[in-house]
């Protein structure tokens, strides 16, 4: 028998135990202890008049008996078991989904499980659901619906794949909940006149992940989509947003809030028509089966907010560790009061959009809620002669690794584990890399260019030095992780105080401050190159190079000395250390 055909005989055998006690019940369906007082029999009656009852509880109980067949004899202790289960009062107070998660968290790859406490926080923050309609698309375990229907709202759960769990949820509860079977994005069902049906919000989950077909959009017959080639939670979000009069909160990969492309044009879009409430950022583990980073978005289609509010929920506070791989969200009640709080403190802060804008529209936490340490370096800077790093340099683009060796040429790269703490630069690496043409000199590394990693460990920074190969077989390149700083002619900023600034305390603060992702870190050229940074006195390169000079000699003299060391021993370490044999003794 399949296991997730065993997982939802159990949760269906459970809720038929709670039947008793909803109005669900009609005297020609038994409780499931009458059933098993009677024998097998009426256990199978009861099975079949619950399959074909109408409604709701049809599609709870839809499959039953097929699942019933498969589990054959163990059927009737499995029943027993549920009844004992509803009869100790061990259901009270559980969420169907909690209830199911408990049972198997690893029902199916194609079920992304998030922990109860993520969707109990989005329903608290959607608001007064009481007699109100909240729409929920992708709920295919009820993690959403049966919060909703917990606190007396009325969920329209809208499914691409049948499952029992959202009718299961209702009849638990005691509840209606209305199901459609559909593509939300592809071919929604809930259609009043010609029009998408509005709800009073909306609380989602999106699936992560899933591949787009670029004809999407253009087939769309009621004009949610107006951004090309959007990406997957861009398509989720606009269809959110056209089902929603009031409220919608989702959950959407990190990435969203700096993404570029369709990212960008969405937020964009959001911001400027004040329909950004909150962002909150999330530690990665919430969802199983991946460890990406999440953030929940608190958006308002009616627009006009002045205000958004950045919280940082992703730290230790909010964060409760089961066992080694499990986390939780801790502590909600603190958290929902920081989010509606107005003022600024160490995790929240509110912004107006003028600032958004002024960061490009990004809505990454960090950008705006910052450490104490970052603060007073931007109120440093705030009395300092500044200026874009686009301003004082420009990027050069490496050759690309070659696949063939019929159109490449020799060369040294430079990678990450290269770039030393003091010093300069060189390469350890050998690669074959495309054979440039025309401008392809400039593509290799020179004396001056500035190394700095973008990805992965961000922010370590390095020179190039004299004794740089000339361009083309055996020149230098840069890695693919590395970004390459040229300085401007018209500049007068010297490369070596640039590097030495960047490389500072200071520099890497602010490094670090436009560096995003959790899994890989990265630093976009884009943000690179707008990043703001103290101007350097004019006299200040010769400083520069007596530090770089300074640094290099001692360089040579570890080296050297390493050099010592490995031969105070000579070749043969064991030389003079073992007696002579038998033989050259009597020799």
């Amino acid at each position: 028998m399949p296991k997730h055909d065993i997982l939802t005989l159990a949760v269906q055998l459970l809720v038929w135990a709670r039947l008793g006690k909803k109005e669900w019940v009609t005297h020609s369906v038994p409780s499931l202890a009458q059933a098993i007082e009677q024998g097998g029999t009426l256990l199978q009656a009861g099975l079949f008049q619950l399959e074909n009852s109408s409604g709701t509880l049809h599609e709870a109980f839809a499959g039953v008996r097929r699942r019933a067949e498969l589990a054959g004899p163990a059927l009737h202790p499995t029943a027993a078991a549920c009844h004992r289960v509803e009869r100790d009062g061990l259901l009270d107070g559980i969420q169907i989904y909690e209830l199911f998660s408990s049972l198997g968290p690893e029902f199916g790859p194609e079920l992304t499980l998030y922990h109860s406490s993520l969707t109990e926080l989005m329903v608290r923050l959607a608001g007064p659901t009481a007699g109100t309609t909240t729409y929920c698309p992708w709920d295919q375990v009820a993690q959403v619906s049966s919060g909703v229907l917990r606190v007396g709202g009325e969920p329209a759960v809208e499914n691409p794949l049948i499952t029992p769990f959202p009718a299961l949820a209702a009849v638990a509860s005691g509840n209606s909940c209305r199901t459609a079977y559909s593509d939300p994005i592809r071919s929604p069902s809930f259609i009043e006149g010609g029009k998408l049906e509005s709800f009073d919000q909306a609380v989602a989950l999106p699936p992560l992940g899933v591949k787009v077909d670029r004809e999407l959009a253009d087939r769309d017959l009621f004009g949610r989509f107006n951004i090309s080639n959007a990406t997957w939670t861009v398509l989720c979000i606009q269809h959110l947003m056209a089902c929603s009069r009031r409220r919608v909160v989702v959950v959407v990969p990190y990435s969203l809030l700096f993404g570029m492309g369709a990212d960008r044009k969405l937020r964009e879009q959001l911001v400027r028509a004040g329909q950004v409430r909150t962002v909150i950022s999330l530690f990665p583990g919430l969802a199983s089966g991946t460890a990406i980073q999440l953030a929940l978005l608190v958006l308002d289609p009616r627009g006009g907010m002045k205000q958004v509010r950045f919280v940082n929920a992703g730290g230790e506070q909010f964060k409760a560790q089961f066992g080694r791989a499990k986390v939780a969200l801790d502590k909600l009640d603190d958290l929902v009061r920081e989010i509606g709080s107005g003022g600024a403190s160490e995790i929240g802060r509110s912004v107006d959009p003028a600032e958004i804008q002024k960061n490009d529209f990004s809505l990454q936490v960090e950008r705006y809620v910052v450490h104490q340490d970052r603060l007073a370096l931007q109120q440093r800077l705030a009395h300092l002669k500044t200026a874009c790093l686009g301003d004082l340099v420009s990027t050069v683009r490496s050759p690309s690794v070659s696949k063939s060796d019929s159109d490449s040429i020799p060369a040294l790269e430079v990678g990450a584990s290269d770039i030393p703490r003091t010093g300069f630069t060189r390469p350890s690496r050998e690669v074959m890399v495309t054979e440039a043409t025309g401008q392809g000199a400039d593509h290799f590394l020179r004396e001056g260019d500035i190394v700095v990693t973008i990805r992965g460990s961000v922010g370590k920074v390095g020179i190039i030095p004299g004794d740089v190969a000339k361009a083309g077989p055996g020149g230098w390149t840069a890695g693919s992780s590395l970004a390459v700083l040229r300085t401007r002619s018209d500049a007068l900023v010297h490369p070596a105080v640039l590097m030495l600034l960047l490389r500072s305390p200071m520099g890497q603060e602010l490094l670090s401050g436009i560096s995003s992702g959790v899994a890989i870190p990265m630093i976009t050229l884009r943000d690179l190159l707008r990043l703001e940074i103290p101007v350097p006195l004019p006299k200040a390169f010769k400083k520069a190079e007596e530090i770089l000079d300074q640094e290099e000699g001692l360089r040579k003299q570890i080296a050297e000395i390493i050099e010592r060391q490995d031969n105070v021993a000579g070749s043969d370490s064991a030389y003079g250390l073992l007696g002579e044999s038998e033989e050259d003794e009597t020799s």
